[in-house]
């Protein structure tokens, strides 16, 4: 296998001081089996389709400590700079949003000089951080659509990703699962199940999936995150959320529809509980100008 850079068509890019972002498609073969060094540091948030049918992507990290085992490859992936990332599974189409920084900006910033132990490598190959996807999705707008002081703001948003990084490598260092909990690779497989679903999943869906009671995955998963699976599922969602409701082009009742609740008027009050504003302010807060209005019942008193 040919070692090289992660390189590609970039579409956007924004250079800012220490820090790169950058917007990229990539066309693979239909399986990919590769080893890829970035230079930088390098945080990146990957769009790709996983099939549920296919076996999933897989990546290890080569290290000084002889590497680490493959594990299945997350969403949101950090690649520390000059250390081999092997891949394999299965390719097509690919769009990431990239955060690149130096050396020196991880140092300044978190006070470590290396991201190349054995336990960061394995925390590196997926990043469970919900506030490190928003800023990742923060940058993939503002490399869409550029605004004022834009260098300044995307190298404030690459600062605040190396303090997530930094605190994801921490959290992983302390580990949370105790006895009776759900595995490494279960909780792999089962976070992108539920991220992949087109609607949320049952506490049945996720017992078929890992073979378990329903009873049995509930509270496995609560010992290893020290969260409910519903907790979970519904963090997801409002994610989903969000996206559809900034980014989108769909009618209150359409994105009701795919989030999987019942009508507009349930999914509206969810929304407002959890953001504290309807989902029409939260479109207008966020770029959508156009009328989200469902239908009249849905209108407020």
């Amino acid at each position: 296998m040919q070692a090289d850079a992660m390189s590609g068509s970039i579409d956007q890019r924004i250079a800012a001081g220490s820090v790169i972002a950058e917007l990229q498609s990539r066309e693979h073969p239909p399986y990919v089996e590769h080893v890829f060094t970035e230079p930088l540091h390098t945080l990146a948030l990957y769009r790709f389709a996983q099939p549920l049918t296919r076996p999933p992507t897989m990546a290890r990290f080569r290290c000084r400590e002889g590497g680490t085992a493959f594990r299945q490859i997350g969403r949101i992936v950090a690649m520390p700079a000059n250390v081999p990332m092997e891949v394999k599974g299965h390719g097509g189409r690919i769009q990431a949003v990239r955060c690149r920084f130096t050396p020196a900006l991880l140092r300044d910033v978190s006070g470590r000089e290396h991201l190349d132990s054995k336990g960061d490598l394995d925390a590196c190959i997926d990043v469970q951080s919900p506030a490190a996807r928003m800023l990742l999705e923060a940058l993939i707008r503002e490399l869409s659509t550029p605004g004022l002081a834009s260098a300044a703001y995307t190298e404030a948003i690459g600062h605040a990703l190396v303090v997530e990084l930094t605190r994801h490598l921490q959290r992983s260092a302390r580990p949370v699962r105790t006895s009776g909990g759900l595995s490494d690779a279960q909780m792999a497989t089962l976070r992108d199940y539920i991220e992949n679903a087109q609607q949320a999943p049952s506490l049945a869906d996720v017992g078929a999936l890992l073979g378990f009671s329903p009873r049995h995955v509930s509270r496995g998963f609560r010992r290893s995150t020290g969260q409910t699976l519903h907790e979970y599922i519904e963090n997801i969602r409002f994610e989903r959320a969000c996206k559809y409701l900034s980014g989108g082009d769909f009618l209150i009742k359409e994105i009701a529809f795919r989030l999987g609740f019942s009508c507009s008027s349930n999914f509206a009050v969810a929304f407002r509980r959890r953001a504290g504003m309807s989902p029409q302010d939260y479109a207008r807060q966020h770029g959508r100008d156009r009328d989200l209005q469902a239908d009249e019942a849905y209108r407020p008193a």
